[in-house]
């Protein structure tokens, strides 16, 4: 039977049961240096696996400040979970976990993105919206501080001449003696290439009362609309409707593009205006009682 060796080991420390109002005025253990005992076999079965402890503080953050200690005793039961029965542990380093604690004051606040601006390549347009999350962050700090921050800004990114999709983090400028969570937001937004593509679309007048009639002249006008390449093909027609209202003795009629196709970004008319005139008239009564011919007023 091979004898029992000693070896050093680091392990990783992560820590829970704690909200981020917590603030640690010492820095917690990131690692625990153990001194352990135990056969070889039993040795390199140890140093193949991913071992890690997590500690709970919430059995100990009770009060709004305090000073909190894990003891070597306290240390060693949480060790002792992740390694084999047989193994000895000789030491653990440090032989504690010593911090004191308070709770910040914390409030909502809005993240302002006035400083990013991003535009793209000529021939590209941004698809959709640009995405910055989050909208709110919380901050911590002395409550006369915190009462006085109604917003949090980005700091300033400016992105040009692009032809993809982008993302990428942006830190938050943190007043004096204020901490920010998240410390930074994201920026993200999908890109493609735009073409135009052109229809000769009837006009249709919107507004007529029951007594009136008028054509328009002319009676048609062409609609560019502006479309990303992979969807050319899926834009028709169909989609586009120009209107005018009616307005008594207006002079013109102002033309309006409406569109049920998510896939045109942008449109333009050949004309803004048309003219109209009147196909009916106010009928006369002639000398024998009988209506006179309508007459078309222009």
């Amino acid at each position: 039977m091979s004898s029992p060796k000693d070896i050093t080991i680091t392990i990783p420390v992560t820590y829970s049961g704690y909200s981020d109002q917590f603030v640690f005025d010492q820095e917690l253990p990131k690692t625990l240096t153990l001194d352990i005992r135990d056969i070889g076999r039993n040795l390199r079965s140890i140093l193949n696996q991913d071992l890690r402890i997590n500690i709970d503080l919430s059995p100990y953050l009770h009060k709004e400040k305090a000073r909190v200690r894990l003891n070597e005793e306290e240390l060693r039961l949480l060790v002792k979970r992740i390694l084999p029965n047989s193994t000895t542990i000789l030491k653990v380093t440090p032989k504690d976990v010593s911090f004191d604690y308070h709770i910040q004051p914390t409030k909502k606040v809005d993240v302002d993105y006035s400083s990013i601006e991003i535009s793209t390549a000529p021939q590209y347009q941004i698809v959709g919206n640009i995405s910055m999350t989050p909208s709110q962050v919380q901050i911590f700090g002395d409550q006369s501080v915190i009462d006085s921050i109604s917003t949090i800004y980005a700091e300033s990114l400016q992105v040009t001449d692009l032809r993809e999709a982008f993302s990428t983090t942006v830190d938050l400028l943190a007043p004096t003696g204020v901490r920010v969570q998240p410390s930074s937001v994201s920026i993200t937004c999908s890109v493609e290439q735009y073409t135009e593509k052109s229809f000769t679309v009837p006009i249709h007048v919107q507004d007529l009362p029951e007594y009136e009639d008028i054509q328009v002249f002319p009676d048609e006008v062409k609609v560019a609309v502006r479309v990303g390449l992979p969807h050319y093909d899926a834009v028709t027609e169909d989609d586009i409707e120009v209107i005018c209202h009616y307005k008594e003795n207006a002079a013109a009629l102002e033309l309006e593009v409406i569109t049920n196709n998510p896939y045109i970004t942008k449109t333009r008319l050949s004309k803004s205006f048309v003219e109209y005139y009147y196909t009916t008239s106010i009928y006369e009564e002639d000398s024998d009682g009988g209506s006179a011919d309508a007459v078309p007023t222009y």
